[in-house]
């Protein structure tokens, strides 16, 4: 019986210890989308679609964003656990200073922040060695935040506060990777919530196909594959959801 009550203390202390380390994460900065949709901590990013930027460097772009959610400035630092990179690079930029993580490990952004609301372009991108069957593969890639305080002085220093939101994100480019077509994906995106698909950003209409082409509603969807088409003006952006 002593055996057993001392069973059920440990029990009880290990589940109060695990709350309290759930309880300890801290929310002022969240991972979210261009329009400021907060993305739920410990979640999982997916992307499929690519393009060529305005340096010609061909990309699996992830348009994710932080979001500052306190009513003051507020600062952080964002790591980057690269898990898995078949080839290529992975490129983060944030807040302004873009540098290039060429193997798998854990890099660090410069110290960033902004006021109270604000949304800042992580600006993170995997960048295949090639374009073609070569280089298919998936980047994943664990991305946590980091709380800063700042202090005065010049140049500013800073402290760690602590630990925020973490998500993993995975770009994938293989054989159903689509490709972006004339829209500024850094405004528009088609994204998956909960089991609907939205748009964000600027546009005129999104359409939701099954594989077999057939026209479905955008919300309620069931577990599946779905090929979903936004129209802005002469410009368009295909991209396949994955629902689960």
């Amino acid at each position: 019986m002593k055996l057993l009550k001392s069973l059920i203390i440990a029990l009880v202390a290990s589940c109060a210890s695990f709350t309290a380390m759930a309880q300890d994460v801290d929310n002022s900065w969240s991972f979210c989308y261009s329009d400021g949709t907060l993305i739920p901590n410990g979640s999982t990013v997916t992307t499929n679609f690519y393009k060529v930027s305005e340096f010609d460097e061909f990309m699996i772009p992830t348009h994710l964003y932080v979001k500052n959610t306190t009513d003051a400035a507020a600062y952080l630092k964002i790591t980057y656990n690269v898990r898995e990179m078949p080839n290529g690079a992975f490129k983060y930029c944030f807040p302004g200073t873009c540098q290039v993580a060429n193997t798998t490990g854990l890099f660090t952004s410069q110290n960033g922040g902004g006021p109270a609301g604000s949304v800042h372009d992580t600006q993170t991108e995997w960048l295949p060695a090639s374009q073609g069957a070569a280089s298919y593969g998936t980047c994943s890639v664990l991305a946590s935040i980091t709380v800063l305080s700042i202090n005065s002085g010049f140049p500013p220093t800073y402290d760690v506060i602590g630990q925020g939101h973490s998500i993993t994100i995975n770009m994938v480019y293989d054989a159903s990777s689509t490709a972006i077509n004339g829209l500024n994906g850094d405004k528009a995106d088609i994204i998956l919530d909960g089991n609907s698909i939205r748009g964000i950003g600027s546009f005129e209409s999104l359409t939701v196909f099954t594989l077999d082409g057939k026209m479905v509603s955008e919300d309620n969807l069931k577990t599946g594959v779905y090929v979903a088409r936004m129209i802005a003006g002469k410009n368009s952006l295909v991209k396949k959801i994955y629902v689960k």
